[in-house]
């Protein structure tokens, strides 16, 4: 008696009637004959038929292609003979076409897996396969490498011999940078390099770090990416540059200043040491559409203040934006305007090292007035160096090549000004006693592959330069590298770190896996091997099974599982360190979430809901690329299903 079923649903037919007509090169065709007794049954298009013999085992499988319902010898009754044509499932290939183009010869098996995602998944034919394309110089760095290294010399990458020696440095945290020599310049702590000053220029709407002082009712705040300083008549206001810390010694200070009118005075302030609300400062400028000067005060002490220098402009000011430049040398002050020098001054009375300020002095009569400022920047000087160390290249016997790069963030302020921020890099291959540029992303000058790196040593230098302190130059992870020549033999191996089938006989313990690396169960729980599965019961907190000793940065793993019960998790560790540090992608019939461990402490970075049964085989995948920023992916779906493409939630670090 032959087994038929349709949509998943047996069906007694009319086995007299059934007609099977299996050909070569052909599609298969096959007619079923269905009594329905209650005519409730309907057969749609590209339901999924079976049919099976006792015997023979089975003999089609294809898709409903027509229903052809009969009542002539029944009616009214409601009994219906159904006559079902169905086709193989080669209908579906055929209503599919690919528009892949193969510009070179390639294996069949390629083509066919191709086929299958591109285009037949859609039409729910399914293969299990696995593809690998390795062409670019990331491509082929991934995997295990001996002596052999991805690089973009042929083509977009090619795998190479790496040399017998080489020799790089890399300055990527600001201990790495530390071990150069400074000269106005200073390693930050997020791995950087700039010139020791600080810079503002309000884009971002942030003010934080700026305490008010004066009578005149002060206020501050941000509009347009412009600092705004309101005073009210007759009064002063001050606002004191707490983010740009204490400054003694020799120093350029800048700012953008918005002129209007005749009367209010547009004020900058430095050496202040004792601040009060009273109008008094150490030093300070004082612009105003007619004139410039700077006068000094009493220092908090209330003792009234006094002129040191004026400059009558010839031609008073239009209303508009003017560069303000202060440069303290010693105890000498000078004073540019869009930067031509209008003033300068000696005085000591006060040295100690104080915060400056920026200030609204309005002598209007009746109403209040708002300053404006933008641009701010402070520095030791506007030029800086740092030196590397110099590093022998000696044990190269023959240059193969030799690189240096490094990354250059965008400036604050960076487009505002004229001239903006400059970089200069330069190398030296006789340990600093000449110096040639670089080029970013180049090759070091003196350096030529064929060479020998006997008695040389390279080392780099850097110069920050900026024609206005409004734009920070900076530079970080620098690195260069010297290849030596080829060395005779090299491999590159994509044998996962780790892998594992289950298929062995039942047994206590997870035993040893199919790469011959043994579990190591850490945690308190039950582990085993039954038909082939693993299986983990009876836990009491956190269970970790970790195969194998070998470690890994960027690593991705995937595994099938399924949860008995609804009030349990499983999850993917990767970057597995001991019970205490670890990441983890965790699933349970609610949640996928990526979870880090620090110390003992856990750190949910991100979770998204997910709807899973119980007692259902699924996926997941979880994979860790990067470090600073280290970005985190996790996916999860039902097994013998398609993967999907898209992650199911994400994290950055």
């Amino acid at each position: 008696m032959l087994t038929v079923k349709i949509g998943g649903t047996p069906y007694i037919i009319d086995e007299p009637a059934f007609k099977l007509s299996p050909k070569l090169a052909e599609r298969w065709k096959c007619t079923i004959y269905i009594w329905d007794y209650t005519g409730t049954v309907f057969f749609t298009y590209l339901m999924k038929v079976t049919v099976d013999d006792p015997v023979l085992g089975r003999l089609f499988t294809g898709f409903v292609a027509a229903d052809i319902q009969d009542k002539s010898n029944t009616y009214p009754h409601p009994t219906t003979l159904h006559q079902i044509d169905c086709f193989d499932p080669r209908r579906l290939a055929e209503n599919r076409t690919s528009n892949r183009v193969y510009t070179t010869p390639t294996f069949a098996g390629k083509i066919a897996a191709d086929l299958v995602s591109d285009v037949l998944a859609a039409e729910g034919v399914l293969a299990n396969y696995a593809t690998q394309f390795v062409t670019t110089q990331n491509d082929w760095n991934s995997g295990t490498l001996s002596n052999v290294v991805g690089t973009s010399n042929v083509g977009d990458g090619d795998l190479e011999l790496v040399g017998s020696s080489s020799v790089s440095a890399s300055y990527l945290a600001q201990n790495d940078w530390n071990v150069g020599v400074f000269s106005n310049a200073r390693a930050n702590a997020g791995g950087d390099v700039s010139l020791i000053g600080v810079t503002r220029n309000y884009d971002d709407g942030v003010f934080s770090g700026q305490t008010l002082f004066g009578n005149g009712s002060p206020t501050q705040d941000v509009s347009s990416g412009v600092y705004e300083l309101s005073c009210k008549k007759s009064s002063e206001t001050r606002s004191r540059l707490d983010f740009a810390g204490l400054w003694s010694g020799n120093w350029t200070a800048e700012v953008d200043i918005n002129v209007h009118g005749d009367v209010p005075k547009f004020s900058i302030t430095w050496g202040t040491t004792t601040w009060n609300n009273n109008d008094d400062y150490a030093y300070a400028i004082e612009l105003k559409s007619q004139s410039i000067e700077i006068r000094r005060g009493s220092n908090g002490s209330g003792g009234g203040n006094s002129q040191l220098a004026i400059y009558t402009f010839s031609t008073k000011l239009a209303n508009g934006w003017y560069r303000v430049r202060v440069v303290k040398s010693g105890n000498t002050y000078t004073v540019y305007v869009n930067g031509i020098q209008r003033l300068s001054v000696t005085d000591s009375t006060y040295t100690a090292a104080a915060y400056l300020a920026l200030r609204n002095r309005n002598g209007e009569p009746s109403v209040s007035i708002v300053d404006q400022f933008d641009n701010f920047g402070i520095m030791q000087a506007k030029s800086g160096t740092w030196t590397g160390p110099s590093t022998s290249i000696g044990a190269i016997t023959t240059i193969a090549s030799s690189i240096i790069t490094w990354d250059t963030p965008v400036p604050a302020g960076g487009t505002l000004h004229s001239g903006a921020a400059i970089l200069l890099v330069q190398t030296s291959t006789n340990g600093g006693s000449t110096y040639q540029t670089a080029s970013n992303g180049g090759s070091i000058p003196g350096l030529t592959p064929g060479s020998s790196g006997a008695g040389k040593n390279v080392r780099v230098k850097v110069t920050l330069s900026t024609s206005s302190t409004g734009v920070m130059p900076d530079i970080a992870n620098l690195r260069w590298a010297v290849i030596g020549g080829y060395v005779a033999s090299g491999s590159r191996s994509t044998v996962p770190l780790a892998i594992d089938y289950m298929d062995r006989a039942n047994q206590s313990g997870l035993g040893t896996a199919d790469d011959g690396q043994t579990y190591t169960k850490v945690g308190t729980g039950t582990d085993a091997i039954a038909s082939n599965e693993a299986t983990i019961t009876n836990t009491t907190g956190d269970l970790f099974e970790r195969l194998g000793s070998k470690t890994a940065g960027d690593s991705e793993d995937s595994t099938r599982f399924q949860l008995s019960v609804s009030t349990i998790s499983a999850g993917i560790v990767l970057r597995y360190v001991d019970s205490n540090n670890w990441c983890l992608l965790k699933v349970t019939t609610t949640a996928l979430a990526i979870i880090m461990c620090l110390a003992g402490t856990q750190y949910i970075l991100a979770t998204v809901s997910v709807s899973l049964l119980t007692v259902t085989w699924y996926r997941m995948r979880f994979r860790i690329a990067g470090n600073g920023p280290t970005n985190f992916y996790g996916r999860v779906w039902t097994d013998m299903t398609v993967e999907p493409p898209a992650w199911n939630v994400t994290a950055v670090l």
